[in-house]
């Protein structure tokens, strides 16, 4: 597997469309507010999601130094110049995609044993669930 830091942009696909899909479907991001990381009222406030958009950045870094040999976490985290922008805003599937391949990113060393990586884990699980329960295929199966 070849590890790499997913751009500003992929981050902020994630949280945009978690903004605005949190009122209508909180139960999917439940585990980001159980966690205790700081997303609480949906991450309606712009600060929540800068400050939960770098920690998704900086888990990403301790993946990429647990994978490579001879990246410095401090080095790195003191390179990071992570932006957060409130404007994207893509769809479902391409919020879960993005999701993925960020926690692909984040899969190396002890980072899937994190509370963020676990919460997001689980919030990408739901998201699952959710779209595949509304697709036209899932609702003519049989019950049962």
């Amino acid at each position: 597997m070849s590890a790499y830091i997913a751009g500003d942009e992929t981050i902020n696909k994630i949280l945009g469309f978690i903004k605005a899909d949190c009122e209508k479907n909180p139960h999917i991001y439940r585990p980001l507010e159980n966690k205790g990381l700081g997303w609480k009222d949906g991450g309606h406030h712009r600060d929540a999601a800068c400050a939960l958009g770098s920690e998704m950045r900086n888990l990403n870094i301790q993946a990429l130094c647990a994978r490579y040999e001879g990246e410095t976490l401090e080095t790195l985290l003191a390179n990071d110049n992570y932006q957060y922008g409130d404007k994207l805003r893509p769809n479902r599937i391409q919020a879960f995609k993005s999701l993925r391949c960020w926690l692909y990113q984040c899969s190396e060393g002890d980072v899937p044993e994190t509370d963020l990586f676990k919460a997001f884990d689980e919030v990408s699980k739901n998201m699952a669930s959710h779209i595949v329960s509304r697709m036209p295929e899932f609702d003519a199966a049989v019950w049962g």
